[in-house]
């Protein structure tokens, strides 16, 4: 699932450069969102079935 492997990328992009500042906002195969970081914030938006708008600045309060 999607939120798993934005976690892994972000897990080894951060294994290669020490101390980065990346982001990762994916989607699987099946439409389901994911995102993970290491830097202080991220911004990001996304839509839900019923086509509500939603944003975020930290991955914690994506809401997939």
């Amino acid at each position: 699932p999607a939120p798993q492997a934005a976690r892994a990328a972000i897990t080894y992009i951060d294994s290669i450069f020490s101390e980065s500042m990346a982001g990762v906002i994916l989607i699987d195969k099946d439409g389901r969102p994911g995102v993970a970081h290491t830097t202080p914030k991220i911004a990001l938006g996304w839509t839900t079935p019923d086509g509500a708008i939603h944003t975020a600045m930290n991955g914690a309060d994506f809401i997939s």
